[in-house]
């Protein structure tokens, strides 16, 4: 069978606060908020679809606590309760929580540059992707230049570094 794809809307940057700037990742969550990752901008934003339109939710920016200098890959748990951002400048991990049928996500804790997974010092390099497990707490980072996946676990309260599995070639 064939189909047929129609333009809905369109929508233009810098208007009514969207940012869509160097949008790296669309993720359409479990409830259908959609969130977006902007590398130009550093931002993360979110959006829902109200009578035929993209309506703008909520603006996550570059600061401090939340490093989302060059946020470019978004994750969820199935659930949806859980989701991750990596950014390749800030070299951060930052998570977050959404309450399903809500439209906001709300930072929970971020690993940048450097953290400890059993007593030693861990760096980041260049991240590249993010996977949640289907159980919904452990996190999986890749980071291509160190050469390894990067575990934690997000017990529901706090995100705690694992593992540091290293790539073996062969």
């Amino acid at each position: 069978s064939s189909g047929s794809l129609s333009i809905k809307e369109i929508m233009d940057d810098n208007t009514d606060g969207n940012l869509f700037d160097g949008i790296e990742w669309v993720l359409i969550n479990d409830d259908d908020l959609i969130i977006t990752a902007s590398k130009v901008d550093d931002t993360i934003q979110t959006f829902r679809m109200e009578s035929g339109s993209l309506v703008l939710k909520q603006t996550l920016e570059n600061t401090i606590e939340v490093p989302l200098n060059g946020v470019k890959v978004l994750a969820s748990s199935d659930d949806g309760q859980l989701i991750c951002a990596i950014s390749e400048y800030s070299k951060s991990l930052v998570v977050f929580s959404h309450t399903p049928g809500t439209d906001t996500i709300e930072f929970v804790e971020a690993f940048q540059t450097a953290f400890i997974i059993d007593s030693s010092p861990q760096a980041i390099g260049l991240l590249s992707n993010i996977e949640i497990d289907s159980i919904g707490g452990n996190i999986y980072i890749d980071d291509r230049l160190e050469g390894c996946i990067f575990h934690f676990l997000f017990d529901g309260i706090e995100v705690v570094p694992i593992g540091r599995y290293t790539y073996i070639t062969s």
